[in-house]
């Protein structure tokens, strides 16, 4: 048991470290965006459909970050490739501010 509890430990603190590091990357990379021009109809990057690219959809998509396939858009698949990953925050990421 002691076995399985260390990997438990190990597994989780590895876990927890490349999710500090995400949120550092996106944290920064947001600081770096101003707010930017609507579009007509829906807005890329608006997970939650509020009309919005705000942290509330950095939050869908950093939940479902690494989702391999069947994710939506209210799970942040912005790229429609059923797959939440770097592509989708790049597109978070451009249209950070924006709002309908």
């Amino acid at each position: 048991m002691p076995r399985q509890a260390a990997w438990r430990q190990r597994h989780m603190h590895a876990e927890d470290t490349m999710t500090r590091r995400f949120l550092i990357a996106a944290a920064a990379a947001l600081c770096l965006i101003g707010a930017g021009s609507s579009r007509a109809g829906s807005l890329s990057g608006d997970a939650n459909g509020d009309g919005a690219v705000d942290l509330d959809d950095f939050v869908i998509l950093k939940n479902h970050f690494g989702t391999p396939s069947g994710a939506t858009v209210a799970e942040g698949d912005f790229d429609g490739d059923g797959d939440v990953d770097l592509d989708d925050f790049v597109i978070l990421k451009q249209h950070f501010g924006q709002k309908l």
